[in-house]
């Protein structure tokens, strides 16, 4: 990862991290990334590690109101959700996911990437499959709310 200034594109700092994927900021400010297998945080061009069990494929990271930390597992086709300290505290979805072929499990996630907490504190997913795109919500408590299908990439 590459740091630099936004006024002048000067290059600030690197960070290497392990398979980087998602991050995010709390509010106030505290960098955490997908580092490999775990959740890091990132201040003042140190990292240290946070989340670093329950977590199989990491990918998308979310941030919520009271820093909660939600972190997107394709391994487990769920989302981890963790205390702030980075204890695990639940799981979204049904553990193991939804199958591809087969019945339609709704509470069943498959290969959940994009993630995102609204204003209401509820979790948005984008599940990165082929047939269905779905888009799911889900409230604090891990219950489905909502999902959107797109029907054209069904079959």
């Amino acid at each position: 990862m590459l740091f630099r200034s936004k006024e002048s594109m000067e290059l600030l700092g690197e960070i290497k991290l392990a398979a980087p994927g998602g991050l995010a900021t709390d509010k106030t400010g505290k960098l955490f990334a997908v580092s490999g297998q775990s959740v890091v945080t990132i201040v003042d061009g140190k990292v240290a590690p946070l989340v670093t069990s329950h977590l199989d494929k990491p990918t998308g990271l979310a941030i919520d109101a009271q820093g909660k930390i939600y972190v997107a597992d394709r391994g487990t086709h769920q989302v981890k959700v963790f205390a702030a300290a980075g204890a695990f505290d639940h799981a979204v979805g049904a553990a193991g996911g939804r199958p591809l072929p087969g019945k339609w499990l709704p509470g069943g996630m498959r290969d959940p990437s994009g993630i995102a907490i609204d204003p209401q504190g509820r979790l948005w997913v984008a599940e990165e499959t082929m047939y269905p795109k779905r888009f799911s919500v889900w409230a604090a408590d891990g219950s489905l709310v909502t999902d959107f299908i797109d029907r054209k990439s069904t079959r």
